[in-house]
């Protein structure tokens, strides 16, 4: 894609600078005039690194899916480079939209939160969940499912 620069008076090409008009060829000999916006970097993105998950009946190698029996109270570990702190972990349950919130806590960058969920559902965490009520996105997630399951004896 071609851009042009006013210089003295004449269009010539060249790269804007932030506020400036130029002209972008858009189709050959098309041009659109309009005015410079350096565009925001990408905020990079805090790693949440989940690096077990205990009292589970099974789960993936990268923790992606895990089936969990319903009731039970399960842990999620691992770590994040944040100062130490508690927040709210959101879980969403794929089926009915509806979001559950539980307490983690950030000790040296370290992290544990229990969860225990009683209605027979799959449920996610996800980039959307982990940025859910801030204002621009600062962590990064890989997707993870939990199949909460009934188990009946016998």
């Amino acid at each position: 894609m071609n851009t042009k620069i006013l210089v003295d008076g004449e269009w010539v090409l060249g790269e804007p600078i932030e506020g400036e008009y130029y002209k972008k060829e858009v189709y050959t000999d098309v041009w659109q005039k309009e005015r410079y916006i350096k565009p925001k970097p990408e905020p990079e993105l805090i790693g949440i690194i989940v690096t077990s998950i205990d009292n589970v009946i099974q789960t993936t190698d990268n923790f992606s899916s895990t089936i969990v029996e319903q009731g039970t109270v399960f842990t999620v570990n691992g770590t994040l480079a944040i100062p130490d702190r508690v927040f709210t972990l959101p879980i969403k349950n794929v089926n009915t939209g509806e979001v559950l919130f539980f307490t983690a806590k950030v000790t040296s960058g370290v992290f544990s939160v229990k969860i225990q969920i009683d209605k027979n559902s799959q449920y996610q965490y996800t980039n959307n969940e982990c940025n859910l009520d801030l204002d621009e996105n600062m962590f990064n997630v890989s997707p993870m499912k939990f199949n909460i399951v009934k188990t009946i004896e016998g």
